[in-house]
């Protein structure tokens, strides 16, 4: 019934587009998700969207249009996420910690700095969180994370790079404030 909606060059967009990348955007979904309902609900939705802004992405160049409906999937995922308060970005951080912690002190300085890091990340934009999400969490490659971004692998490698530089700059801002 919302197809109805927009005119028949935009309905025929927003079926090429589902035809050639609701695979991809699932598997972004999914992977962000964990769950195939979730993943299915987000993509859905995604599609929802992108006929709803179709007359944004009747204007861009066609080979650029899939990095939108990506931007667009990940961002309704993002908002799955938080309303379901399934997952957080940082809880993987506690991984990261010392498990052999010698003394108390040791682990109490060691739980302030992963609340210290948590909030530089917390700090961080939804895109940052993202690909650190991708990066560190996924365990995926630049090669990887630039396939689902639609970006060389070079250009992700180099938004990795300012990334952790970027989160390298928040976390010594924070400890220099307390």
């Amino acid at each position: 019934m919302f197809l109805f909606i927009i005119s028949d060059s935009e309905s025929k967009i927003v079926e090429i587009l589902f035809v050639e990348h609701n695979k991809l955007l699932y598997h972004i979904a999914y992977n962000m998700l964990h769950d195939k309902e979730y993943a299915e609900e987000a993509l859905q939705e995604s599609f929802l969207k992108i006929a709803d802004n179709v007359h944004i992405i009747e204007r861009i160049p066609p080979e650029k249009r899939v990095a939108y409906c990506v931007v667009i999937c990940k961002n309704v995922t993002l908002n799955i996420l938080r309303g379901q308060k399934r997952i957080s970005y940082i809880d993987y951080l506690e991984d990261i910690a010392d498990l052999s912690a010698e003394s108390t002190e040791d682990e109490y300085f060691e739980q302030e700095h992963t609340k210290s890091l948590r909030k530089s990340i917390a700090a961080l934009d939804e895109d940052d969180k993202f690909i650190l999400q991708l990066r560190y969490v996924k365990s995926l490659s630049y090669k990887q994370i630039g396939e689902l971004l639609n970006i060389s692998e070079e250009a992700a490698k180099k938004r990795g790079q300012r990334l952790t530089a970027k989160l390298k700059a928040i976390h010594e801002r924070m400890e220099g404030g307390n």
